[in-house]
C-alpha cells in the first residue's frame, strides 16, 4: 500500500525526543480503529474481505483488511518480519526507503519514503513513525498485535530536516495510524486483520486518497504475507 506502512539506508541522526520518555502510538485512535462496531463491508480482492469506516477522531476514512492467513506460513514468521521494519523495502516496491531509527523499551522509531503507483500523479511522501508490539493482545494467549503511529508534526524530530533536504520534492504525510492482528482460530488457523487510517496530504482531497487506500490494503496484505512464505 503507497500510503501505509509499506517497508539501504541512509546515516541518520535519533530522534531529538527521547523515544523512552514520548508517547508512542496514538491510543485514542487505535481504540477507534479496533473497534468492531462501524465497519461496513466495502468489496472482495482475492481471499481478502476489506471493510471501512469513518473515524471521528481523525475525521477520515479508515481501511481494513481480513483474511485467513495460509497454512505455509506461520503467525510468528509473518509477525517477526513485520519487526524487522529495516527490511520492507528489499521485498516492497513501494518503498524507497524503510530505516530503523531507535529500538529501545519496546518502541521502533523508523522513518518511511513511499513513492506513489504511476497511476497516482503525486509526488513521494515519507513519515516518521513509532511502532510497538502486544503479545496475547486483549488477554487471548496467541493474539500477536503490532500497532504504529506518525510522530506528531510538533513533536521535534532531527531527521525532519534530513529528508526534507534528501527528498526536497517529497511530503511529509499529516498522519498515519495502522495495526496487524494475527488471531488463533479454534481450527488452528490464523485470522490475519490489517487496520490503516492514513491522510497524504499536499491538498489531495480525502475522497480521493480513501479510494486508493481502500485499492490498496490487499496488496499490503499480500505483499506481506509473500515475504514472509519465503524466508
Amino acid at each position: 500500500m503507497w500510503l501505509a506502512p509499506a517497508l539501504t539506508s541512509l546515516v541518520v541522526t535519533v530522534a531529538v525526543v527521547d523515544v523512552a520518555e514520548a508517547g508512542t502510538v496514538d491510543r485514542q485512535v487505535h481504540d477507534e480503529l479496533g473497534q468492531a462496531a462501524g465497519w461496513t463491508h466495502s468489496h472482495t480482492d482475492g481471499t481478502v474481505q476489506v471493510s471501512k469506516k469513518s473515524l471521528k477522531t481523525v475525521g477520515t476514512t479508515a481501511w481494513m483488511g481480513e483474511t485467513t492467513l495460509p497454512d505455509t506460513v506461520s503467525a510468528r514468521s509473518l509477525f517477526r518480519l513485520l519487526e524487522a521494519t529495516e527490511t520492507h523495502a528489499s521485498f516492497n516496491r513501494t518503498l524507497t526507503e524503510s530505516v530503523v531509527l531507535d529500538r529501545s523499551n519496546g518502541v521502533t522509531t523508523f522513518y518511511q519514503v513511499v513513492r506513489p503507483p504511476a497511476y497516482v500523479p503525486l509526488s513521494e511522501r515519507w513519515w516518521v513513525c513509532r511502532a510497538v508490539n502486544e503479545l496475547d493482545a486483549d488477554g487471548t494467549p496467541g493474539h500477536l498485535r503490532r500497532l504504529w503511529s506518525s510522530v506528531p508534526s510538533h513533536e521535534p524530530v532531527a531527521i525532519r530536516e534530513k529528508l526534507a533536504s534528501r527528498y526536497p520534492s517529497a511530503l511529509e504525510i499529516p498522519f498515519s495510524h495502522g495495526r496487524w492482528d494475527l488471531e488463533p482460530l479454534p481450527d488452528g488457523s490464523t485470522k490475519l486483520t490489517y487496520r490503516i487510517v492514513t491522510d497524504p496530504g499536499g491538498g489531495v482531497p480525502r475522497v480521493i486518497a480513501s479510494r486508493f487506500a481502500g485499492r490498496s490494503v490487499a496488496d499490503n496484505i499480500r505483499t506481506m504475507v509473500d515475504a514472509a512464505a519465503q524466508k
